[in-house]
């Protein structure tokens, strides 16, 4: 049923801190990617595995400064560059946490305009994640992302880090968000029961991320 809600799906399994097998997780994605499987979000090792026998327009992202979005500009830049030169055609880069937090406006555009720019380079997706539920970010979310957005952010993803997001809180932000920002938007909430697949089929977003834990709710 679900798979009848037409949007973006993608597969993630770099918010866990277990490290996984490749090749069962080569598996799986294959196996998804047969039934509509748009994208994978994974880390560097893996993204080297598989990288060369994924079809052309499958989206393969990999995290930069993940989970806490604390790093050093060059530090995130470069591992931003490892990703992209491991086979990653999008970046999923943590809004710099201190930059946002103290209101830090114009360090935080350099630092989105510079992975911008990498990105272009690469000709790549530039998707920025955030932790919505900080105390200034959960105010102002929708500005926000309409300031990502023009720094050169394409889409993007309201998350907590390794933890997982209640679904309904995280749908009703991203479909707010995409709503008044006009950023396409990726829900990240733990999807697990019927009523969450009702609520999706009624919001308006661009995708939803999918997990080793819930995954086979959508791909048997």
């Amino acid at each position: 049923v679900m798979k009848d809600i037409k949007m973006y799906y993608e597969y993630c399994n770099y918010n866990t801190q277990d490290v996984l097998n490749t090749k069962d997780e080569m598996k799986k994605v294959f196996n998804m990617l047969d039934k509509g499987l748009n994208g994978f979000c994974t880390d560097v090792f893996q993204m080297r595995e598989i990288a060369q026998f994924l079809p052309e327009g499958f989206v393969l992202s990999g995290p930069v400064d993940y989970p806490l979005g604390k790093s050093d500009r060059k530090v995130r830049q470069h591992e931003a560059i490892t990703l992209l030169k491991s086979g990653a055609n999008a970046i999923d880069v943590v809004c710099h946490r201190h930059y946002l937090l103290n209101s830090d406006w114009i360090p935080l555009k350099v630092d989105v305009e510079c992975m911008a720019e990498i990105c272009k380079d690469y000709n790549a997706t530039l998707r920025i994640m955030i932790n919505w539920q900080d105390d200034k970010s959960g105010d102002i979310i929708v500005q926000i992302a309409k300031l990502l957005h023009e720094y050169g952010a394409d889409i993007f993803i309201p998350s907590l880090g390794y933890y997982n997001d209640d679904f309904i809180d995280n749908l009703v932000i991203s479909h707010v968000t995409q709503e008044d920002a006009k950023v396409p938007t990726i829900c990240n909430g733990y999807l697990h029961l019927n009523k969450h697949l009702d609520a999706l089929g009624k919001a308006e977003i661009f995708g939803l991320r999918l997990y080793p834990s819930n995954y086979k709710m959508v791909y048997k």
